[in-house]
């Protein structure tokens, strides 16, 4: 596989996300006339009422974003001549985590079940693959330091040294999602509040751990595509 492509992809894959949330959001604004909010708000909320076609922009650059991020993930054992189990399960896992995080912008809450699995699921996935790559490159730059000492390696070794800190990124970012959810009381409730007449109504904490969780997992997977590029830069 060309090595240029394999840099070119994860980059393309970021530019891509990172435009189609800022089209979500615009297109949000639009319609709700208020600002999103990443704390207490669902990713599958920007597209509202679910339909493809109503913020196409955004969604057809998600769209990209999803099949350069897969691409990316399946040419990477042929690129990178890796042939561990564990990127095995890198790239495998990486794949599922960038389906599971599209189908959080469509699968909307009233399917309780579906979105908490798929919600979980990516969670889960989001975590072990920053925490298994973290160990692998860690080992990497270690054996790429002794060379960095001796006055070679010197280019693989700095960029090792910004995939350490995208992958250890990743994780944090991981761990900070379950800690937002241990640290909210009744973190999937919404807070109920007394009107002056009596009535009762119920609305989002400013924290809603649930959403939360599902953009820091989002986040994770976009620390961990750059953490992988850099790794590619080095090894390639």
């Amino acid at each position: 596989m060309n090595s240029v492509l394999m840099i070119v992809l994860p980059i393309i894959t970021i530019m891509f996300l990172v435009v189609a949330f800022f089209l979500h959001r615009a297109d949000y604004f639009h319609r709700n006339n208020r600002q999103y909010s990443c704390r207490n708000t669902f990713p599958y909320e920007l597209n509202e009422p679910i339909e493809l076609t109503k913020n196409l922009a955004g969604n057809i650059f998600l769209l990209l974003g999803l099949i350069c991020e897969v691409l990316f993930f399946s040419f990477f054992m042929m690129s990178t001549n890796e042939s561990s189990a564990s990127f095995y399960v890198i790239v495998i896992g990486g794949a599922i985590l960038s389906v599971l995080i599209f189908f959080l912008y469509f699968v909307p809450f009233k399917y309780v079940t579906a979105h908490l699995l798929i919600s979980l699921i990516s969670y889960v996935l989001s975590l072990a693959l920053s925490i298994i790559f973290v160990i692998n490159v860690t080992g990497e730059t270690m054996y790429y330091y002794d060379l960095f000492v001796s006055g070679s390696a010197v280019a693989e070794f700095t960029e090792l040294i910004l995939s350490d800190i995208f992958a250890y990124g990743a994780a944090v970012t991981s761990v900070a999602a379950f800690i937002v959810v241990c640290m909210t009381r009744e973190p999937f409730r919404l807070k109920e509040v007394k009107q002056e007449d009596g009535t009762v109504t119920y609305e989002r904490p400013k924290v809603f751990a649930l959403a939360s969780m599902e953009w820091l997992t989002i986040l994770t997977n976009v620390l961990f595509v750059v953490a992988l590029l850099f790794y590619v830069i080095a090894v390639i």
